[in-house]
């Protein structure tokens, strides 16, 4: 590379030349290969997701008036297991009504890292995924804005519209139809979790505007 900075000094076309690259031709390349790389990166994340979209089926839809529908003031339980991509809950939940969910976590593990309701319990850093597996889960997870491992739940055929819960969740149902739970995890790894879970659900009435208490 000498020879092209000795011709730079020596050549008025040739520093023209080097300014055009260096402000012009560098830049747009960065750009262009930034840009590839985060193409490459979503197209490789919903790849993947649609590779394994047969976990996220619930089976066969069942009769809307088969489900059971929960009414305001009533608790119900259900019993889920981490390992399940998306667990059908016999309960059908309505638009608009609140509902509050609450979990009892017995023995949740992912693989080998311990883990509740609210994600993995990293106590030290012996205890944490390796920093690729970490940025592996982080960018394959259903739900990359919610901790790995945290309960959600999807109501419906499909997760398209997830909802954070944890250990104890309170939240607005977007849509009706049946209430299905699951942990924030990567698919096609769902077979390594551990732990099961007494999730409590409870409608609750609606607020009355004019209820200043």
């Amino acid at each position: 590379m000498k020879w092209f900075a000795h011709a730079v000094r020596r050549s008025p076309k040739m520093a023209w030349f080097a300014y055009l690259i260096r402000r012009a031709v560098a830049p747009s390349l960065a750009c262009v290969l930034v840009g590839s790389l985060a193409i490459t990166a979503a197209g490789g994340r919903w790849a993947w997701h649609r590779l394994h979209r047969y976990e996220l089926d619930p089976g066969p839809v069942v009769d809307p008036a088969a489900h059971d529908v929960l009414t305001s003031g009533r608790t119900v339980e259900f019993e889920f297991h981490t390992d399940q991509p998306y667990a059908a809950t016999p309960y059908w939940v309505e638009e608009n009504v609140t509902y509050l969910v609450r979990c009892q976590a017995e023995d949740w593990q992912d693989d080998t890292y311990p883990a509740s309701p609210d994600g993995l319990i990293v106590a030290e850093p012996e205890n944490a995924p390796s920093p690729v597996v970490h940025g592996l889960q982080s960018w394959l997870k259903r739900d990359v804005k919610q901790p790995i491992f945290k309960l959600m739940a999807g109501i419906g055929p499909d997760a398209e519209a997830m909802l954070a819960i944890g250990a104890e969740g309170r939240w607005v149902a977007p849509r009706s139809g049946r209430l299905h739970l699951f942990v924030n995890d990567v698919p096609g790894f769902y077979g390594n979790n551990q732990g099961t879970a007494k999730v409590f659900i409870t409608p609750l009435p609606p607020t009355d505007p004019n209820d200043e208490g």
